[in-house]
């Protein structure tokens, strides 16, 4: 008898009352052995009990990125200067409205002319016509501003006096294929550069600075 209870149920389920009358089930569930059973052998009912601990979580391993440190000293701008064309087409001289800007310029033309004429700023700031003029510009030493040939502070002597810079980048620097060429005037000065209301003057090369460091 108890082998034939035991194939035909694989659920026993108990209730039995609590304290308040509520009635709880329990479940358990029967494992059997049919050839046991059906020989009378039929074991004890064994229960299968609910694990006691939550199944271990996976530990997350962090992953640690390399961290770029910062330098100190500032990379130099990688800006690419305009080319003859730019120049040629926003470049403008317009009296004392542009003096400033053209205070910092420095060149080498044809003939005798230009913003202030012959060779501006050349020596001064380029190491002669066939100079290299710097990316940046400091004073000379002994001096706490930086200056221009006598040219411009003739031409333009009160806003000469108001500029004090400590220091100037350049913001063009422009040889013509009339420099290019030969490395001197080739004396073919449809390749030069002309600027609109510079005076009617050709340019073998020109270079523009702008003031970042004013007093």
């Amino acid at each position: 008898m108890v082998a034939l209870l035991a194939l035909l149920l694989p659920v026993f389920v108990a209730a039995q009352e609590d304290g308040d009358g509520t009635k709880m089930l329990q479940i358990t569930k029967v494992e059997r052995h049919n050839q046991d059973c059906l020989n009378g052998k039929c074991g004890p009912v064994a229960t299968t009990e609910a694990p006691t601990e939550a199944p271990t979580k996976a530990t997350t391993v962090a992953t640690t990125v390399a961290t770029t440190v910062a330098t100190t000293e500032a990379l130099p701008e990688t800006t690419e200067e305009p080319t003859q064309d730019d120049v040629e087409d926003n470049y403008v001289c317009d009296g004392q409205n542009t003096a400033e800007r053209e205070l910092f310029s420095a060149y080498w033309e044809y003939g005798s002319c230009g913003h202030f004429g012959n060779d501006y700023n050349a020596n001064n700031l380029c190491g002669g016509i066939k100079g290299t003029c710097p990316e940046v510009l400091l004073p000379k030493p002994g001096q706490e501003f930086i200056t221009f040939d006598k040219a411009g502070a003739d031409k333009y002597p009160a806003i000469t006096q108001s500029i004090k810079c400590k220091k100037a980048k350049r913001v063009h620097y422009i040889k013509s294929p009339s420099y290019l060429n030969t490395g001197s005037a080739d004396g073919n000065m449809a390749n030069a550069i002309k600027l609109t209301g510079c005076g009617e003057c050709y340019y073998l090369w020109h270079a523009q600075y702008e003031c970042v460091d004013p007093a």
